[in-house]
């Protein structure tokens, strides 16, 4: 809908950026950590969420955002007068790391329960669907230059539900398959779902094809029939920007359907 917030606008107001666990040595990954427990302090007391700092403290890691959700991954281990956070990755080259130590089991409590809130904060802000409908992207101009052929049937019936990929539940194969289900069943019979999910870059330029397609069609619907015509090939230009996305990602996406 028009002027709804972006799925990942949760991490760009942070400014965080997620990595591949594979890319990330173990020292790095406990930065990361640390800055989302500063960034969770700073949150609470109504300070402005930012970046900063050193280079891998804007990096999220990817199990850290979907793992992090889970009680159950934070390990406590006394040794001597400190109390030594460790995390369960679930990733085989990290396997399980320290994040960090405090001086006495409340404050390495309060220190856990901090990080998970702002973790499952983040996931809640980025969870979330687009939902397009095809037909509104066919050409008003039956007659346009540089026009990608699409396949018959792209318009016809169809409609492309685009997820966001990176949280923890949407991330997680079972709840992709309900999530699908649940819309199948709901859905007017006579329509057929195509299913994205995107990761945030991909995301990004998702919804800025969006954005522009949008506007322009704000735009055409507030002029009169007379005037139309002349802003038809701006439509059709931003609505070809959105197939041609949406057209090439086909082949990636997962084609299981419910029926």
């Amino acid at each position: 809908p028009a002027g709804a917030a972006s799925l990942g606008q949760e991490l760009l107001h942070f400014k965080l950026r997620l990595s591949a666990d594979d890319t990330m040595p173990a020292t790095d990954y406990a930065r990361a950590a640390e800055h989302l427990a500063a960034l969770a302090r700073q949150d609470e007391q109504g300070g402005e969420g930012g970046g900063g700092g050193q280079h891998a403290a804007g990096i999220l890691p990817t199990s850290l955002l979907t793992q992090g959700v889970r009680l159950e991954n934070y390990i406590f281990e006394q040794h001597g007068a400190m109390v030594h956070i460790h995390f369960q990755t679930h990733e085989a080259r990290l396997g399980i790391i320290r994040l960090g130590s405090h001086t006495d089991l409340r404050a390495a409590d309060r220190h856990v329960q901090q990080l998970r809130n702002f973790i499952c904060r983040l996931n809640i802000g980025s969870e979330g669907f687009h939902l397009l409908e095809h037909l509104l992207l066919r050409p008003r101009n039956a007659v346009q230059e540089n026009q990608e052929a699409v396949d018959p049937d792209f318009y016809s019936s169809r409609i492309s539900v685009v997820f966001p990929s990176w949280s923890a539940r949407f991330s997680d194969p079972d709840f992709r398959s309900l999530a699908q289900e649940t819309i199948c069943r709901n859905l007017p019979a006579h329509l057929f779902p195509e299913f994205h999910w995107l990761d945030p870059v991909a995301m990004r330029d998702f919804e800025q094809r969006q954005r522009l397609w949008l506007e322009q069609l704000r735009r055409y619907a507030g002029l009169a029939d007379a005037d139309r015509d002349s802003h038809a090939d701006n439509l059709d230009a931003a609505a070809q920007g959105l197939t041609r996305f949406l057209h090439r990602r086909r082949a990636a996406a997962n084609q299981s359907y419910w029926v």
